[in-house]
């Protein structure tokens, strides 16, 4: 009966490391995500920066169109800065479709710039 004590003892030993080990890593990989998609955004931040000097040199009646269209790709930016703040909310499980969610709208938003740089 002991024997079987202490190997059940050494299992659960065993998970909690494993456990540990686990969520360090996953820890890890969420900082670096997280480090990363702030970078993507400080550059979507320049490429905005870049294009609302370009509107400011444009005639008027283009002026208001290019406008407009600074207006939405600073109310998307905000909206994805606001979606990374929320990413240290989620849960283990959750982070990781959150993950491709933010790659699919930061994409979305990086080209709408690249066509207002165009």
């Amino acid at each position: 009966m002991k024997q079987l004590a202490k190997v059940f003892l050494c299992s659960i030993m065993l998970l909690l490391t494993v456990g540990m080990i686990y969520a360090d890593t996953a820890g890890e990989r969420l900082d670096a995500f997280i480090a990363e998609a702030k970078s993507k955004i400080e550059k979507l931040d320049e490429k905005i920066d870049e294009y609302a000097e370009r509107v400011e040199s444009m005639t008027e009646e283009s002026k208001i169109t290019a406008k407009k269209k600074l207006k939405e790709l600073k109310m998307e930016r905000s909206e994805l800065s606001k979606d990374l703040e929320k990413l240290s909310e989620k849960t283990e499980d959750g982070w990781e479709s959150f993950k491709e969610s933010f790659k699919k709208a930061y994409s979305k938003i990086e080209k709408k710039v690249e066509a207002a740089l165009e």
